[in-house]
């Protein structure tokens, strides 16, 4: 009886095992162009926030930006961010990968990850010491010689969008900031260049927050040639004339989009430095069209 079993359980093992490989990687899985979403942390330097208890133990930081991967594996993009609470521009990069058959990939020798659904989306994380890193590319366009391209219509429909991650954000000019851990929400409804919804957030910080930050939201958007997208959020527990400006990628024809708040302006398009936004994460997914 046991013989028959073990005899059973190779045969299936034997007959599962080509499934596993039947549609192995290369670099022409993954050649095209990309939407990418990093969050992670520096081992180094401190940051210390007004009003506060706690310290940060190195620089939290959050980016996202587009890469295309030529057919050699060696790649060029472009991506901008925050670091704590300083806004990186957009900031030109590359670098390579290499492809394994059995769909593990490396970048540049520094982060190690795996090529989910034949190229649609490889994950990431940072193989070295003086960070941690965890990124997301989405496929937005193969490398078929036509690269990603969107227009007014591509950002279009009912959304919602979750950011996480740290916001510095407080709920009024002189006000001290919270340190939000977890999220906000955003839904909202974008037609030709401007979007009309509600703004959820809870904020975690000292003095207490209160438990639910809820506001309406108005907007105006910008979507250029190359599928980013920048945003500027009217809500109402700003001043007068204040947005919250932010930049993204869309992908998926429209359907999600990665993106972060980029910092408080007034109505003059300055910076607000005391109303400083933290290195947020945010996904866009389209609910209806």
């Amino acid at each position: 009886m046991r013989g028959t079993l073990i005899a059973a359980l190779v045969v299936v093992l034997a007959a599962a095992a080509p499934a596993a490989w039947a549609q192995p990687c290369s670099l022409q899985t993954v050649t095209g162009t990309y939407a990418i979403q990093v969050t992670g942390r520096s081992a180094s330097g401190t940051v210390n926030v007004p009003y506060a208890f706690y310290e940060l133990q190195g620089g939290q930081a959050s980016l996202v930006g587009q890469v295309t991967i030529a057919a050699n594996g060696t790649y060029t993009g472009t991506y901008w961010g925050i670091y704590v609470m300083m806004p990186i521009p957009p900031t030109p990069f590359a670098g390579w990968v290499s492809v394994n058959p059995d769909c593990t990939i490396n970048d540049s020798g520094t982060d190690k990850g795996v090529v989910l659904d034949n190229g649609q989306e490889i994950r990431f994380i940072t193989w070295q010491a003086e960070g941690t890193n965890i990124s997301t590319w989405y496929r937005m366009s193969p490398a078929n010689g036509k690269g990603p391209s969107c227009g007014p219509q591509t950002f279009s429909g009912t959304y919602m969008e979750r950011c996480e991650g740290y916001s510095f954000f407080s709920l009024g000019e002189g006000e001290p900031p919270g340190v939000a851990t977890s999220t906000s929400l955003l839904m909202y409804s974008a037609r030709d260049g401007a979007m009309t919804g509600t703004y959820r957030s809870k904020v975690f910080g000292y003095p207490i927050q209160p438990p639910l930050v809820e506001s309406g939201l108005s907007a105006t958007y910008t979507v250029n040639p190359d599928c980013t997208v920048v945003k500027a959020y009217s809500l109402d527990f700003l001043p007068p004339g204040y947005t919250v400006r932010s930049r993204g990628v869309l992908f998926d024809e429209g359907r999600q989009g990665v993106g972060l708040p980029m910092g408080v302006y007034d109505g003059d398009g300055n910076p607000v430095p005391t109303m400083p936004v933290g290195p947020l994460t945010c996904h866009t997914v389209r609910l209806s069209k």
